[in-house]
């Protein structure tokens, strides 16, 4: 009796050694499917962070391009009103070159009317002298032969 007690403590304890090799057989494959996940999710974490750094660096970049940016529209700005002010400066110059235009050709027509005006005098007068003079060249001779 003590002997089939034995054989069955053997067969039960061969039994439990089966099980808990199956169940070691399972664990050893959860453990191994577990590190390869780890594994995977390790290379998944550094590919993130590889990932978020260049995302970073683009972030900084792109700041650093939008101050610059900013910076030349500020100055592209100070441009355009300093331009602004030279145009206005120049668009009165021109009117005030326009204005000095007309009154310069107003002046040189009322010149030019009198000139014109003082050459006909001036002929005139010398078409006067011419005549006087011919007319005192006559009376000297007129004179002369009376004498």
């Amino acid at each position: 009796r003590g002997k089939a007690e034995a054989l069955r403590m053997k067969k039960k304890l061969e039994q439990d050694i089966n099980e808990l090799e199956v169940a070691l057989d399972g664990a050893n494959r959860g453990r191994a499917e577990a590190e390869k996940n780890i594994k995977k999710y390790q290379q998944q974490l550094r590919e993130m962070q590889v990932a978020i750094e260049d995302e970073q660096r683009a972030r900084d970049e792109a700041r650093e391009q939008f101050a610059s940016a900013e910076r030349r529209a500020n100055a592209l700005s100070g441009e355009i009103e300093e331009l602004r002010t030279q145009l206005e400066s120049a668009e009165r110059a021109r009117k005030a070159a326009e204005s000095e235009l007309h009154e310069a050709s107003d002046r040189v027509s009322e010149l030019s009317t009198q000139n014109s005006s003082l050459a006909g005098a001036k002929r005139k007068l010398e078409t006067d002298v011419q005549a006087m003079q011919t007319d005192l060249e006559d009376q000297a001779g007129e004179l002369k032969a009376a004498e």
